[in-house]
C-alpha cells in the first residue's frame, strides 16, 4: 500500500498539557494567572499549528519486521500479527519556530506553555491518525495493537531513520537528525500491528510510551501507566 497523507484535527487533552508543565494534582496550585496564560496561548496556538499525518500499511515482511527490528517489546506487542501500519504525524515547522522565537525573546512563560501545548497536540494528532487507521482496519476484520515508537522499551531510537523512510515522513515535512530525533520537534512516528478480532468495537487505547518506560519516578509520567484514570479530551 502506498503512503496515505491526511489532514488531522487540532486537539488538546488539558490534563496532559498540565502534566507536561509539571502540574501535579493535589500538589500544584493552578491559579487564575496560569489559567489565563494557558487560554491565551491556546488561542494563538490554534492559528499556527497545522497537524498532518501519513501512514502506510503492509505485511510485516514489507517492512522487514519479521525480527521486530531487534526489539523483544515490539515482538510481544505484535504477537501473531502478520500485517502492520507505520504512522507519522507532525504539527509543522511553524510551531517549533514560534517556541524558539519566544525563548529567544525571553518570554519564557509563554515559551514553556507553547512547548507543552505542542507536545500534547502532536500526541493527539498521532492519536487521531491511529483512530482513523483503526477504523479502516476494523472494517477489514482486524484491530490495531497499541502503537509503539523508536525509543519505547527496547526499540532503539536508532530505528527512527528506518521508520521515517518506510513511512515516507519527508512527504509531510518530517526529517531525522543525525542523533535520530525528529524535526519538526513536535512530530511523532509509530508502528501498530494488525490482529484479527471478533470484537464489535475497535480498542481506542494506543500509547505505550509511559507503560514501557523504566523511569517510574518521572514527573511527566502518564498517570494511566500506573493506575486507571478517566480523562476527557477537549
Amino acid at each position: 500500500m502506498l503512503p496515505q497523507i491526511v489532514d488531522l484535527p487540532l486537539r488538546h487533552c488539558y490534563s496532559d498539557v498540565l502534566r507536561y508543565l509539571g502540574y501535579r494534582p493535589d500538589k500544584t496550585e493552578l491559579n487564575s494567572t496560569v489559567r489565563d496564560l494557558l487560554e491565551q496561548c491556546q488561542q494563538s496556538f490554534q492559528t499556527i499549528a497545522k497537524p498532518r499525518g501519513i501512514y502506510r500499511s503492509g505485511k510485516l515482511k514489507e517492512f522487514a519486521l519479521e525480527n521486530c527490528w531487534g526489539s523483544r517489546d515490539l515482538e510481544r506487542l505484535l504477537g501473531t500479527a502478520t500485517r502492520a501500519t507505520l504512522l507519522a504525524a507532525t504539527l509543522g515547522p511553524e510551531v517549533d519556530a514560534q517556541i524558539d522565537c519566544l525563548f529567544a525573546s525571553g518570554d519564557y512563560a509563554q515559551a514553556v506553555v507553547w512547548d507543552a501545548l505542542g507536545s500534547d497536540a502532536a500526541e493527539q494528532a498521532m492519536q487521531s491518525l491511529y483512530e482513523l487507521v483503526n477504523q479502516e482496519v476494523y472494517r477489514q476484520g482486524y484491530v490495531l495493537t497499541a502503537r509503539f515508537s523508536p525509543g519505547y522499551g527496547d526499540l532503539a531510537l536508532q530505528q527512527q531513520p528506518r521508520l521515517h523512510q518506510l513511512v515516507s515522513g519527508a512527504a509531510i515535512g518530517i526529517a531525522v537528525t543525525p542523533k535520530h530525533l525528529l524535526l519538526p520537534r513536535k512530530s511523532v512516528t509509530a508502528i501498530a500491528g494488525w490482529l484479527t478480532t471478533d470484537a464489535t468495537k475497535p480498542d481506542s487505547s494506543s500509547n505505550l510510551a509511559c507503560a514501557t518506560c523504566a523511569l517510574r519516578s518521572c514527573q511527566y509520567r502518564c498517570r494511566g501507566a500506573n493506575e486507571e484514570v478517566s480523562d476527557e479530551t477537549r
